[in-house]
């Protein structure tokens, strides 16, 4: 298996209909790497709130999957469970996003927000 890497064109955070949302993508309008990260408070435990999609899943949502998340003003690492990394297609998610302008403090508020109570690592750098 391997990571997907990826330069973010676009890095977006908010809430619709109760979910909070995260979405990193190459490109605003069609991209073809991106990883989008949501929580609906419906399942048993936080982790099964916790959805990823990615390019590579299409529409298909993987709930309990990530193990952790790693965050600076410049990249993000989303590592993924070792039992689900055949079912998701990657082991990790890296978005390099030095070259897009986008609200860190947000960013850091909706993984915060997404990860309470759940068993995903969250580590923050500055």
């Amino acid at each position: 298996m391997s990571t997907c890497d990826f330069k973010a064109e676009v890095v977006s955070c908010y809430t619709e209909n109760d979910v909070d949302i995260i979405g990193i993508g190459n490109d605003p309008i069609e991209p073809d790497k991106y990883i989008i990260i949501s929580r609906l408070d419906e399942g048993d435990s936080p982790d099964e709130s916790i959805g990823l999609q990615s390019a590579r899943l299409g529409e298909e949502e993987i709930s309990s999957c990530i193990q952790a998340i790693t965050v600076s003003k410049t990249d993000i690492l989303v590592a993924i469970k070792p039992e689900k990394v055949r079912k998701v297609g990657d082991e990790a998610f890296h978005a390099d996003l030095s070259g897009v302008t986008f609200n860190y403090r947000q960013l850091v508020r909706y993984l915060k927000k997404i990860t309470a109570g759940s068993s995903i690592q969250l580590q923050i750098t500055k």
